[in-house]
């Protein structure tokens, strides 16, 4: 009811002009950014130019991506379970049936301490296997290995890559690569 004298438009984005003043100003960048999203356009870079940076933390991009197939590979996955012990917080990015999965976006040239203490921290309290899965970087040969962690208690430790790199022209065919992919690391 509110917006009944309101019309709809089509406008052509690429023919759009609008003339800034004092009090709109404050819009532009937002203007300019939406003008770069819909024309679908990406930011040169140039001293004479103006231009902006999407910034993705991509530690939280690649966990949810592996989570995603993961979930529907195996629907009673549980996906940044929380739990407090004494004052140690445990949040582990995926547990599935059989294991804790913790996605590391790096290069894995050797795993670090704190990612085994903290794959060991999560093996002895949920009582399962872990994984810490990396992305494969182009120098890499297939590195999957088994540890051991641990004198008293055992937590058995897997390490794994997988490859991203595939034709992405196809979303779906892609989608469906990346859970073949994930399914062999499983």
């Amino acid at each position: 009811m509110i917006l009944d004298e309101v019309e709809a438009k089509v406008i052509d984005i690429h023919r759009l002009t609008i003339d800034f003043n004092r009090l709109n100003h404050r819009f532009k960048r937002s203007y300019e950014l939406a003008l770069l999203l819909l024309r679908q356009s990406i930011p040169l870079f140039a001293p004479h130019q103006k231009s902006f940076a999407f910034l993705f933390d991509m530690n939280v991009l690649f966990e949810k991506f592996i989570a995603r197939m993961v979930k529907e590979l195996d629907s009673s996955t549980q996906i940044q379970n929380q739990r407090v012990l004494n004052d140690l917080i445990l949040k582990p990015d995926i547990i599935t049936t059989k294991l804790i999965i913790d996605t590391k976006y790096k290069k894995l040239d050797k795993v670090k301490r704190n990612d085994k203490l903290q794959a060991f921290a999560y093996g002895i309290h949920y009582q399962k296997d872990v994984m810490l899965l990396y992305p494969k970087d182009l120098e890499d040969r297939d590195r999957d290995r088994d540890l051991i962690l641990g004198d008293e208690y055992r937590v058995k430790l897997k390490i794994a890559l997988i490859d991203l790199d595939y034709d992405i022209n196809d979303y779906k065919k892609y989608i469906g690569e990346m859970k073949r992919r994930m399914e062999r690391v499983l």
